[in-house]
């Protein structure tokens, strides 16, 4: 989190440090996400609530939840709810390009329009290793049907349904998952817990994870 907003990145398998003591993954940030209604000037961040393995976080610029994320561990997905966003801001400076559900090149020039729901980014990011190295990353925007994407430079703006005020995004492997991710990106995570039993004869440990999930569309 920065005042800017939310940035995310894909973690690579990292890379020796220069004086070889350490595999570090550092690397530019692949996208950063915020309200275009907050001001980055007076941007604060909270924790709202939390579960087992899941955590609420409110980024304003005043008394609102301009923004509310979900992060859950060992999920690809964060959800993102906003109030009165005005429209949602999406930064990459490593953006290649956008594409649809079927791979194909949307939103390719400046200003250009896409209405749906589905989106998919192709991104370059650099490590920062001693012999910098770049690799390609692939997200996925999923966002209410009837929302509208416009493309500045190396952001997207995107204009969310007055009702329906959500975005979740995920990182994916490859540009042809994007339909797959689709199918799970409304599953919006409400609630985390996480139980154990100890079986003392046999010294056996079995875990169980619960999430609890509200579909937003």
């Amino acid at each position: 989190y920065s005042r800017s907003g939310l940035s995310l990145t894909t973690i690579d398998a990292g890379y020796l440090s220069a004086n070889g003591n350490s595999v570090d993954t550092q690397r530019d940030t692949d996208l950063t996400i915020r309200p275009t209604s907050m001001s980055t000037a007076k941007t604060t961040t909270k924790v709202a609530g939390y579960g087992d393995y899941h955590v609420d976080v409110v980024m304003s610029d005043d008394a609102t939840a301009k923004m509310t994320s979900t992060l859950v561990q060992g999920s690809p997905f964060v959800y993102n709810t906003f109030t009165n966003p005005d429209k949602v801001l999406i930064t990459s400076y490593g953006l290649v390009r956008l594409f649809d559900r079927d791979g194909n090149t949307i939103l390719a020039g400046d200003a250009a329009v896409y209405s749906g729901d589905v989106v998919g980014m192709e991104v370059l990011s650099t490590d920062k290793g001693p012999v910098p190295k770049t690799t390609t990353h692939y997200y996925g925007l999923f966002a209410p049907e009837g929302s509208t994407f416009m493309r500045v430079g190396n952001s997207i703006k995107i204009t969310l349904p007055s009702a329906q005020q959500y975005l979740s995004v995920a990182t994916m492997q490859e540009a042809n998952e994007l339909s797959g991710f689709a199918t799970h990106a409304y599953a919006f995570v409400t609630g985390t817990r996480a139980d154990y039993k100890v079986d003392l004869a046999t010294s056996q440990v079995t875990s169980t994870f619960n999430t609890t999930t509200t579909r937003s569309e």
